[in-house]
């Protein structure tokens, strides 16, 4: 009976061992968290002309946001061409962003044809929220994003509108 009572011990001792080596294995897979998309819409904090703020992360559908200086000629150029072609964006809401100050934004939209479009919103942005969310941005920066929210291309500087009309 003692022979039959030691290989019995050393199997259980065996079957406890690696039950316990096995469970933080188990409960490494189990603390696995999803990480965000690096290419979700950017928490940007956006105002509207009448004051009402609401993040980028909630638009929805094809989305261009086009963070702008009213004063900037990289922009203005930009802008000029974007409104040549606007029938080419019309399955994009465009967001032209600014921290320039609503009167000044509302003068360039109606300096280059794009305020009372249907497709077209201009905004003022939370500047802190700009930084932390997209870091140091060159004006025009120009983000395109499909309906699914995913990025489809950046574009950090002047750019030619038959690049951007490319990703559309």
């Amino acid at each position: 009976m003692k022979r039959l009572l030691v290989p019995v011990c050393i199997v259980m001792l065996y079957l406890a061992v690696m039950d316990c080596a096995s469970k933080p294995g188990k409960q490494a897979e189990q603390k696995v968290v999803a990480t965000p998309e690096l290419n979700e819409l950017p928490a940007v904090i956006l105002i509207d002309p009448n004051g009402k703020q609401f993040s980028t992360r909630s638009l929805s559908g094809n989305t261009i946001l086009i963070f702008f200086g009213a004063s900037c000629e990289h922009c203005q150029r930009e802008a000029t061409q974007i409104q040549k072609n606007l029938k080419r964006f019309e399955r994009y809401t465009l967001y032209f962003i600014s921290m320039d100050p609503f009167p000044v934004i509302n003068q360039f939209a109606q300096e280059y044809g794009m305020n009372n479009r249907p497709n077209i919103r201009f905004m003022r942005a939370d500047g802190a929220s700009v930084s932390s969310s997209l870091g140091y941005l060159q004006t025009p920066t120009i983000l395109i994003y499909a309906a699914n929210r995913k990025l489809i291309k950046r574009f950090d500087g002047e750019t030619k509108v038959e690049e951007i009309l490319k990703f559309l």
